[in-house]
């Protein structure tokens, strides 16, 4: 997860906007434990899954936690079971179906997990559990402030679906946050998509634009780092389907938001 400063010039400006938000792909998750006492860092990988009913009322994440280790430099899976366990988002309590052994791996790593999901690690499972339950919607551009939304510029998708999982892009081992800026015009052919790759570890930023009917950049000015981020995140065999379904989601927008801003 990252957050960035809020910029918002316009889309055809050579700067690149900037946001106030945490970014989550929904993906695996990271966590690093430094304990008090000098020993190594501990790394566990945390993968997550919450119900996606708008309607339930249950307010609960599961949970799956597995020890990664460095070894020659390298993060590796360790070759134990996974610990799984339930997240009440509401307490942040943590429960298993059946406790770990007295002095077994999975007691250590359950009490680990415990310490590591508190503060800002909390906060973050707590609002993936909001986004996940808002993936289906396809109204909720809807609960949108649109009096705050330039509509003569390329509109940034968070914007339109604040909930939607964020695109990102991992390369060389540093992770791009991909910002997809749509055309809202209702008659506009809308051949194009516009995206910002923003590092996730420092203030650096790319921009490039892309012809969605060839699902190639457009874009004379691109550098050749936007060209690579492009490629690599373009090499994911679900890119095109998810930039195809994200068009289709604000050409469908655009023909009703006219209506919608008269209502």
């Amino acid at each position: 997860m990252t957050t960035h400063e809020e910029n918002a010039p316009s889309v055809d400006s050579e700067e690149t906007i900037g946001f106030e938000r945490t970014f989550d792909d929904g993906e695996r998750l990271v966590l690093r434990e430094k304990p008090a006492d000098g020993t190594p860092a501990a790394i566990v990988a945390l993968d997550t899954a919450s119900c996606t009913g708008t309607e339930c009322p249950c307010h609960e994440v599961e949970l799956l936690a597995q020890p990664l280790y460095l070894v020659d430099g390298q993060i590796e899976e360790g070759e134990g079971e996974p610990l799984q366990a339930l997240l009440d988002v509401e307490s942040g309590e943590l429960a298993v179906e059946t406790a770990p052994e007295p002095g077994s791996e999975a007691e250590t790593l359950l009490a680990r997990l415990r310490r590591l999901v508190q503060g800002e690690t909390l906060e973050l499972l707590q609002e993936r559990w909001r986004r996940g339950r808002k993936q289906e919607d396809q109204d909720e551009w809807k609960e949108s402030d649109w009096s705050s939304i330039d509509l003569e510029a390329m509109v940034p998708f968070l914007e339109i679906f604040p909930s939607r999982w964020d695109l990102s892009v991992l390369v060389g081992g540093r992770k791009y946050w991909i910002v997809d800026f749509w055309c809202l015009a209702p008659d506009c052919p809308c051949s194009q998509v516009a995206l910002d790759f923003l590092a996730s570890d420092d203030d650096t930023s790319e921009h490039l634009v892309v012809d969605l009917d060839a699902m190639k950049p457009d874009d004379p000015d691109a550098s050749e780092t936007a060209l690579g981020l492009w490629a690599a995140f373009y090499d994911d065999p679900y890119a095109a389907a998810t930039l195809t379904a994200r068009r289709e989601a604000t050409r469908r927008v655009a023909r009703e938001l006219p209506a919608h801003l008269q209502a």
